[in-house]
């Protein structure tokens, strides 16, 4: 009998030799495929050796191989500056190339330090000896567990003459200095922080100096030869006070500050104690060329009571929500700071932040070597801005974001009269973010005179983080735009995207 037949009168022998038969022919099959599927696999294998040999290959030609040592150097260390500060550690293990740029100690410049890590000690060690002489950012944090902060103490203090930068995050504490813990538990930490107050004193490179804790520093405690002071006194758990009173107390002990970043609790317009016992108070800062307030409306007060005849840069940012209406703290003391002389202030920021346009117009006045103009959230009007243009003759750049009242009409025609107008200097670049009255032809009028930006300056921008600026949709539409309208490549580069 057949084995692909099989007749209905078949006995039940017939019938189980013929399983049988079958049975025989899968194994046969299996083994079979068993043999085919070996052979796969031994073909992939062959198949995955000239893949990684290709990849191999690749990585060789690849540019990111092919850059020179101090060229991936430059580009690990600003990655570590912009808080990415694991990147020597990570890039080290990519490749060859990339760990020989991983030698250049410039690249261990920036150092975190948290003691409460596993073994901070060693970590902050094997940082030192891979840093060599290069200058030292440290970013020192301190919360719980101090248990190492004598011994960490003890090697910044070996490279005091490295420090470039050094960054304090406390954790918040009612009445605690800027060398103390704040743990009363723990007294004897008293004499490390004063090791390292005097450490600071003995930095002869230490160009800023950051402290991150939600209560002022005690006056006196801060070197005077630090030209750049960083103050970040957001609450963290509690609501903080700060006194303007103390505030002025501790920067009269500065006189060589240069440049001075103040960040006050968002949101929190009690915590600032505007009372004074001198409301005429006025403390000199001789040497300071750039200022930065951010915080509640509250502590622009602090303006009025400043005397800044070198400053270049100004900006101010607010951490509430705009109003809709002029902003009546910041533009007097705006004005009775820039008033007290001409300053050569060279770039005002404003951010959510409004001034009526009497008080623009005399700031323009008070600041007649103007060069920047940055606006964010503001309702100037197309009168307001030529008013500015007039008095600000050296006026170069404009800055508008969210400038829910200027006309492209009208912008468009203040840029091509300072081309032609005596005296006057050619704004040289416009930034239009989310300007509602701002249209398509526009923004191709001002590519005809100017350079006309859509976008954000770079990750320094104030905005960056938050996002409110991105503006991608409609900068990804308006290129469509170019292309359907052929618009000529040397005017689009003229616009950037």
């Amino acid at each position: 009998m057949e084995i692909d037949n099989l007749s209905l009168t078949a006995s039940d022998d017939e019938v189980k030799y013929l399983i049988s038969q079958h049975e025989v022919s899968i194994q046969r099959l299996d083994a079979e495929m068993d043999s085919l599927m070996l052979e796969i696999r031994r073909l992939q294998f062959r198949k995955s050796q000239h893949v990684d040999q290709i990849r191999l290959c690749k990585g060789r030609i690849t540019l990111a191989r092919r850059l020179p040592p101090e060229l991936l150097a430059n580009i690990f260390e600003r990655c570590a500056r912009d808080g990415w500060t694991r990147t020597p550690l990570t890039v080290s293990h990519v490749c060859s190339e990339w760990r020989k740029a991983t030698e250049i100690p410039s690249v261990w410049s920036y150092l975190y330090v948290n003691l409460d890590t596993t073994d901070p000690y060693g970590k902050t060690d094997f940082w030192l000896r891979n840093a060599k002489a290069a200058p030292l950012h440290i970013q020192l944090e301190v919360q719980a567990d101090t248990s190492h902060l004598n011994s960490i103490v003890d090697m910044f203090a070996l490279r005091a003459n490295q420090w470039k930068s050094f960054k304090r995050i406390i954790p918040p504490s009612e009445d605690c200095t800027f060398y103390d813990t704040g743990r009363r538990d723990q007294p004897h930490h008293g004499d490390t922080h004063s090791r390292l107050a005097r450490v600071c004193e003995d930095t002869p490179s230490l160009q800023t100096l950051t402290i991150s804790r939600n209560i002022l520093p005690t006056p006196g405690t801060i070197p005077q030869h630090v030209p750049s002071l960083v103050l970040d006194l957001r609450g963290y758990r509690a609501p903080v006070f700060i006194p303007i009173e103390a505030l002025l107390h501790l920067l009269q002990d500065l006189p060589h500050l240069q440049s001075l970043a103040i960040t006050t609790p968002r949101d929190q317009p009690q915590a600032i104690i505007r009372t004074l016992a001198d409301p005429l108070r006025i403390v000199a800062l001789p040497d300071l060329h750039s200022l930065t307030v951010v915080g509640a409306n509250e502590i622009f007060v602090l303006l009025s009571h400043l005397q800044l005849p070198q400053l270049r840069r100004i900006s101010l940012c607010s951490s509430e929500d705009p109003l809709p209406y002029p902003h009546t703290i910041v533009g007097p003391a705006l004005c009775q700071l820039l008033q007290q002389a001409d300053v050569p202030l060279e770039r005002l920021e404003l951010y959510d932040l409004d001034l009526s346009s009497d008080d623009f117009v005399t700031c323009a006045r008070h600041a007649p070597v103007l060069q920047e103009l940055r606006l964010h959230e503001s309702d100037i009007t197309d009168d307001c801005l030529r008013g500015i243009s007039r008095h600000c003759k050296n006026l170069n750049s404009l800055d508008l974001r969210w400038c829910g009242q200027i006309w492209g009409r009208e912008l468009v025609e203040l840029v091509r009269s300072r081309t032609v107008e005596e005296g006057m200097v050619p704004i040289e670049c416009v930034t239009i973010i989310n300007c509602s009255h701002m249209q398509e032809q526009d923004i191709f009028d001002l590519a005809e005179v100017t350079v006309c930006r859509l976008v954000m300056r770079d990750i320094d921008d104030y905005c960056f983080p938050f996002g409110c600026c991105s503006n991608e949709r409609y900068r990804r539409r308006f290129h469509l735009r170019q292309l359907e309208r052929g618009f000529r490549v040397g005017k689009s580069r003229r616009i950037i995207l």
